[in-house]
């Protein structure tokens, strides 16, 4: 059926354009010879006419121009002014390409553009993670790097267990016991442990993972340097108080002074550790600067753990300044005491000075290093090109990959680099000359008056310190635990 107002608008055509009635003809149904018009068939191709033909008119006279102009959602700070002209502005909320719509006449489609989404591309989609991590969930390509590595660290680790294992049954020979075996475990200790911060650095954010990669690294490397130091100064305190007397021609390190220092060296660090757990480190996700559908999974840290961290910087370089300072000393004294030219055995004042000197390029080079390869969003793709989805230039996997191997690389420098300097000129003597670490060289002397005082009264300390920490916490905390549990498993009396 027809509304009225087709009905008029048919008769008002028909009388100013004529037409033939024949094109509309049909067979009359049930006939073969019979012919009737269509008469809905005829006058809707007839309105479709007239408005195909005076659509440009209609356009050009009374539709506005805003009404014929291609827009899409999102746009903002366009222009219409009273008269209906319209002004253009950006559209898509600045994140996309407006594109016309198929199937609506000057409608159009935001096409977004990678890390936007939503009809008018105002919201920033979730983004993918770029980290490299060990054992990546879903892509193992972003896994393999970190496993690899994780099994070299793991041989050297063994490898310094044998080491160890060798230094056990070498540690009364000459050369051992007049250098102090302590040293030497020491080394291998702390390089161990520097190794043991390796999985954290390889693992994605959060709380344990970023205390723990700076902390447990924190107390390796400070171990590494700090017994340098440690050394020199007990070789210039014997040197100090030797008396005039009873001049002696070397310095017989004790291995015991080392390893008691050395636990004296660590409280810091662990104090830090504490600290910088309880400021609660967290993970944010930050977007990669011209790739914003990439992002990447990094450690966040309060004005506290920023602070402990940094403290634990400066402890280490503190270390190290001890270290060049004691170094500087115990030449003064080589100069003109040193019955040998060198108060340690084997002159390895010489080797200590050259560790030194290397820990200290490591320590620049793995600051500059780390600082280089984590700000590589910041430089690896300087395109502004919105589309660059099609032209990126920033290998992310490439980029993530060299991360790892660079700090995995500095991680095994600080653990191998020490340990090959202390043990490298040893088993070079040991094997070339072996009548160095005979054990008729052994150097052993009677220990004054002073140093038996000493260690009664470092022994009666330490048996009080034991007490205190026994009596004042230990036998507390039991008594508290049984009367807390006492009291949770009591049951009701019948």
């Amino acid at each position: 059926m027809f509304s009225y107002f087709e009905y008029l608008f048919f008769l008002i055509f028909v009388h100013f354009f004529p037409f033939s009635r024949s094109e509309f003809l049909e067979e009359k149904p049930g006939t073969t010879d019979d012919f009737i018009v269509n008469e809905e068939t005829m006058r809707r191709q007839l309105i479709c006419d007239w408005v195909n033909e005076n659509t440009p008119k209609i356009q050009s006279s009374w539709v506005p121009e805003s009404a014929t102009t291609l827009r899409c959602l999102g746009e903002e700070q366009f222009i219409m002014s009273s008269t209906g002209l319209y002004t253009p502005s950006t559209t898509c909320s600045g994140h996309g390409v407006c594109q016309p719509d198929p199937w609506i006449q000057y409608s159009g489609i935001c096409v977004c553009y990678r890390g936007y989404e939503h009809r008018d591309c105002s919201i920033l989609s979730g983004g993918e993670v770029v980290n490299a991590m060990l054992y990546h969930p879903t892509e193992l390509k972003k896994g393999l790097l970190a496993e690899y590595w994780l099994f070299g660290c793991m041989f050297v680790i063994a490898a310094m267990f044998l080491i160890a294992n060798w230094t056990v049954y070498m540690r009364d020979t000459p050369i051992f016991h007049n250098l102090a075996s302590s040293h030497s475990f020491i080394l291998l200790g702390s390089a161990c442990v520097t190794l043991c911060s390796y999985p954290f650095w390889v693992m994605l954010p959060d709380r344990e993972v970023c205390t723990f990669k700076w902390s447990i690294l924190a107390w390796g490397i400070a171990m590494i340097i700090g017994i340098n130091g440690i050394k020199l100064n007990y070789v210039l305190n014997q040197v100090n108080f030797m008396p005039g007397d009873r001049p002696e021609r070397l310095a017989n390190v004790n291995s015991k002074a080392l390893l008691r220092d050395t636990a004296k060296l660590s409280w810091p660090v662990l104090a830090l550790t504490v600290l910088l757990y309880y400021s609660s480190p967290g993970r944010e996700f930050v977007r990669i600067p011209n790739m914003i559908w990439l992002k990447q999974d990094v450690c966040t840290y309060s004005w506290l753990g920023s602070a402990s961290l940094y403290a634990m910087l400066f402890y280490i370089f503190l270390n190290w300044f001890a270290s060049v300072a004691n170094m500087y000393q115990v030449f003064q004294w080589n100069k003109f005491n040193a019955y040998y030219g060198d108060w340690l055995y084997i002159k390895e004042s010489y080797f200590i000075a050259f560790t030194i000197g290397i820990e200290g390029l490591m320590l620049g080079g793995a600051i500059f290093s780390h600082l280089w390869v984590t700000s590589y969003p910041s430089w690896c793709n300087l395109s502004t090109d919105p589309l660059i989805s099609l032209n990126a230039t920033c290998e992310t996997l490439k980029e993530e990959e060299r991360t790892i191997f660079i700090h995995t690389i500095t991680l095994l420098a600080f653990a191998i680099v020490p340990v090959a300097i202390n043990y490298f000129p040893k088993w070079v003597l040991i094997i070339c000359y072996p009548i160095v670490n005979d054990m008729r060289n052994r150097y052993t002397r009677l220990k004054y008056p002073e140093e038996i005082l000493s260690e009664q009264g470092m022994k009666a300390r330490m048996f009080g310190m034991f007490g205190m920490v026994f009596f004042g916490i230990f036998v507390p905390l039991t008594w508290l635990t049984f009367f807390f549990l006492n009291i949770f498993f009591e049951r009701p009396s019948h």
